[in-house]
């Protein structure tokens, strides 16, 4: 089993790849081995561009049966979800990809730029078709929905605007981009985040970083060893 690993920093991702001892590094890609496993750790970079490059790079150069992102994000208030949460998002929206109109936000589709189905969207959705009900450790993760942005909430008017918008439970500046990349090339995928903080006008003195990076790097640790140890057929 060939696995993808991706994360936009290596802050994000250090702990596992402490556990992991990784034996080689090659620019941004780390590499090790884990019972039936071998495991490709990719650190993408920050934001849909870097992300959508990286990964399209290193998959055109390897066959993966399945590709993992981990990293963290911001939880909406009132949607239920708290920080040091890890979440399966299923989800992705483009929460800040259009035009703004006076106070009013027009997306891409409001435009007329992209089709509400265009490949690979799904009434102006990417969306998470694969499902491993066998695994419990994806199972106990809340599914949620995310919009991804390339910047993030801190202003009061911003989030009220993209609260009224979007459904979404949380947001984050990568994962369109990786679902994207992954619906294209019909690769399956799962996207697993942390809750840092709580989005609100910007105050990261409330930030809970480290218990995130812990909470996902414990996550990411025990789906990794599942998957590579179970001899499951993907």
């Amino acid at each position: 089993m060939k696995i993808l690993l991706t994360s936009a920093t290596l802050q994000e991702i250090e702990p596992l790849l402490n556990w992991a001892k990784v034996y080689q590094k090659q620019d941004n890609l780390f590499f090790f081995e884990i019972g039936q496993a071998q495991i490709h750790i990719l650190i993408s970079g920050i934001g849909m561009i870097a992300t959508s490059y990286n990964i399209t790079n290193i998959i055109t150069q390897n066959d993966y049966d399945i590709a993992l992102n981990f990293g963290l994000c911001g939880a909406y208030p009132n949607r239920g979800i708290q920080i040091g949460d890890v979440v399966n998002i299923t989800q992705e929206e483009l929460g800040d990809t259009g035009a703004m109109d006076h106070e009013n936000f027009l997306t891409v589709f409001d435009l007329g730029l992209i089709e509400p189905n265009e490949k690979p969207f799904i009434n102006k959705t990417l969306k998470n078709p694969y499902e491993l009900e066998t695994i419990e450790y994806y199972t106990e993760y809340d599914k949620v929905k995310s919009i991804t942005v390339a910047s993030t909430s801190g202003e009061e008017k911003q989030i009220a605007l993209r609260q009224k918008l979007f459904s979404a439970q949380v947001e984050n500046m990568e994962g369109a981009a990786f679902f994207y990349v992954m619906l294209m090339k019909k690769i399956k995928f799962f996207q697993i985040r942390a809750v840092s903080n709580i989005i609100e006008p910007r105050n990261k003195q409330k930030w809970q970083v480290k218990k995130a990076i812990n909470r996902l790097n414990d996550s990411a640790i025990e789906i990794i060893k599942f998957l590579a140890c179970s001899n499951l057929m993907i």
